[in-house]
Order: C-alpha cells, then structure tokens, then sequence
C-alpha cells in the first residue's frame, strides 16, 4: 500500500497561481503582508465553504471599521464577492488537481483583501516583488485544517481589544506578544478587560456554561466570529438560554464548563484554565467533564452542510 501524500497547499493573488505557494503558519502570513482585511474560512466539502456570505460580510465590515470609508473594491458586495469567487474557484482547481481528493474535503481558507494607496514604501516593495501587484490585492490561500485535540488548555494573560469587531492585520501584530508569553502546554490565550471580565480567545471566541445557562460576550465587545454565529444558533435550537454577559474571573468556580470556537477547532471544550491569582501566582482550575459542549459540537457539524455555500468549478 502506498503512503498517501502530504496536503500541498494552494496561494492564488489576483487570479494568478503562485509557484510557490506560502509553507509557513496564517499568523506568519499575515505578519509579512501589507494592512488589510482577511477572514479564514472552513470548507464542508471540496467545493463549499461554510457560511460564505457571512465571510464577505465580514471583509467589508472591516474595511469600514479600520479606514473609515469603503475601499473601491469593497463598495460594491456583489463585485467583491464575484471577485473573491473567482480567486477561490482557481485555487480549488489547483487544489484538487495536485492532491487526493479524500485529502481536501476538509481544509481552511485564507481570504485577504488589501485596496488602499496608502502603503508605506517598503509595503509598495514587498507588493510589487511578492503580489505582483502596486495596490490591489486578492490573495486566496488553501491550507490543511490544524490537527484539533479531544480538549484545550487556555490561560487569562491578554488585554481585550480595542476595536474587537475588525479582523485586522495589524491585529495580528499586536496579539503576538500576549501568545509568546503563554505557558507549556497551553492552547490559546483568553482576553480579559480592565475589570476582569473574559471577553475572547486571541483567535477564538469563548462561551462558559452556568446554571445550566451559555454565557458568552456581548457582540459589540468581541469579533462575532463565524463559528460563534453558527454555533449560537444550534445552541437556540437545542433550547439552550443565552446570556450576552462577560464571564468574570472571580467566578470561575462556577463554571459548569467552557469552551471556544472557531473556523479550525468548531467547538472545543477546555479542559483547565490557568490564570493568575495574585500577582506572580498561577493558579490552574480544572473544569468538569464537557457533556453539554460535546453534545452542542455535534448539533453543530450536523448543521454545517446546511449552511454551506456550494462554488461552481
């Protein structure tokens, strides 16, 4: 029996395939790209993509919130969506042409959308020798879906954001210095504001159980992720309350269970939260079996194909 191959990922930038297309992590990517909106995207099955409409949604959103106005290429959703779709049916193409389909039915989507004259010189530089482009920029990368474990540590290091509705670039940057200061073994990092109160993962959003209640942050406090989005809404049909309120730390004992979600990891309960007592302090609290988020990740990958959006190849 032969040994399957390795997942080859595909880069596509203004309908161009590029040679040789990124190796390195999302984070990595976008360090390294010009100031832009993105959103990473999860695909159901080779050829749709979970909630699409909700991604473009999104990229324009941003586009608003960080520069005030609508780019050219953001102005109008209908030809922003044409555009992206274009980008994303030659990635596709590619992907499934170099790779085995069993391989690619499940991958993350990368979507990046840069329309501003106002780069720095050595932005300009990077753009013309790398994007082959002096100011537009579509670039679509396909990548492997990150190994997801059965749980996930996390631990209360960082500081809430400032403008959390925007994904970001610069955004990027900035949650760097609280991800390297994380503990061994821990998963993601969780976001707490001046009063102590939880707002969201680094790269995720976070929800607690409570009385039997989902507690997650109000939608103007957190980036509404997509996952968040969907995942709300199979808690809805489950019956399950839902109580827009931070989550405190003081109340951590409490806690029934917790949990995070986004495009990569869907639902994942955490299993210990580590934070910080008293100053220099660590202290690791264990939470109980996730029975309830278990039980709503389920519901959740039964509504995915639902929701997905089916691309013309």
């Amino acid at each position: 029996m032969s040994k399957q191959q390795p997942f080859l990922p595909v880069t596509v930038v203004n309908q161009t395939i590029l040679e040789e297309p990124f190796s390195v992590s999302i984070q990595d990517i976008l360090l390294k790209l010009p100031r832009g909106v993105y959103s990473v995207a999860r695909s159901v099955t080779t050829n749709s993509i979970l909630l699409f409409e909700s991604h473009i949604d999104r990229l324009r959103k941003s586009d608003k919130n960080i520069f005030k106005t609508l780019s050219e290429l953001t102005q109008d959703r209908n030809n922003l969506k044409e555009l992206v779709l274009k980008n994303l049916q030659i990635a596709l193409r590619k992907l499934i042409e170099i790779n085995e389909e069993d391989q690619i039915q499940e991958k993350s989507v990368l979507i990046f959308i840069s329309d501003r004259d106002t780069f720095s010189q050595q932005e300009k530089g990077t753009l013309n020798k790398t994007f082959l482009s002096k100011r537009l920029l579509i670039l679509i990368h396909v990548y492997p879906i990150m190994k997801v474990p059965n749980s996930i540590k996390v631990q209360i290091c960082g500081q809430a954001r400032k403008q959390p509705n925007t994904k970001d670039t610069k955004w990027v940057s900035e949650r760097k210095k609280f991800i390297e200061k994380r503990s061994i073994g821990v998963g993601e990092i969780l976001l707490a504001n001046k009063n102590k109160e939880l707002t969201e993962g680094a790269t995720s959003n976070f929800f607690i159980i409570m009385n039997s209640k989902i507690y997650t942050s109000p939608d103007n406090t957190v980036l509404c992720g997509i996952t968040r989005k969907l995942t709300i809404k199979v808690c809805k049909k489950m019956g399950m309350k839902i109580i827009y309120k931070n989550p405190k730390i003081d109340k951590i004992d409490q806690w029934e269970e917790a949990f995070i979600t986004s495009s990569s990891r869907l639902v994942l309960p955490i299993d210990s939260v580590l934070y910080e007592k008293e100053e220099g302090q660590l202290i690791e609290k264990t939470l109980d079996s996730p029975k309830i988020t278990r039980n709503i990740r389920r519901n959740l990958i039964k509504q995915m194909e639902i929701e997905s959006y089916v691309i013309d190849l």
